[in-house]
């Protein structure tokens, strides 16, 4: 142990001199603060997994338009975003697609969003359209991998 004194009183510190101390207490925090920060990292986690199975419960309930084959689906989890993709072959056009959703999902309370055009060089019809419930999002959209492939998007986005 070394003994150090001070203008007020004289003590014995196992951990050495002021210097040594404030070292360790400089330890101390960097460590509960990397504690803080992986519990919260998990806790943010968790609540993507709970809201992963919420949108695969909307995806159950959502119905699907006639004609579509799924091919497959893929989860995507981000810090405050989910995505559900479900991925469908279908000899149809969009506009056939949109017009069979724009109903069926309004009468289940989801309100239309801006449609978006296809990323291209030419100017044509949208072919993606998205529908918004509270911190929901269904979009549904003809992929760029081909005509006859769609995307059914179920996305958790808090507002």
């Amino acid at each position: 142990m070394s003994t150090f004194v001070s203008p007020t009183l004289q003590c014995r510190c196992a951990f050495g001199p002021p210097k040594h101390r404030l070292n360790l207490v400089t330890g101390l925090r960097i460590a509960l603060l990397a504690a803080l920060l992986l519990t919260v990292a998990s806790c943010t986690g968790e609540t993507e997994k709970k809201q992963a199975e919420v949108l695969k419960k909307l995806a159950a309930e959502t119905p699907l338009f006639p004609g579509f084959e799924k091919t497959g689906e893929n989860l995507v989890l981000k810090s405050g975003l989910v995505y559900y993709f479900n991925h469908y072959s279908s000899k149809t056009d969009f506009s056939s697609v949109k017009a069979f959703y724009d109903p069926a999902l309004a009468q289940r309370n989801w309100k239309s969003e801006e449609e978006v055009a296809p990323s291209s060089s030419f100017v044509g019809p949208p072919h993606r359209v998205s529908y918004r419930r509270g911190d929901y999002v269904i979009a549904i959209a003809q992929d760029d991998r081909g005509i006859a492939v769609f995307d059914v998007v179920f996305e958790w986005d808090p507002q």
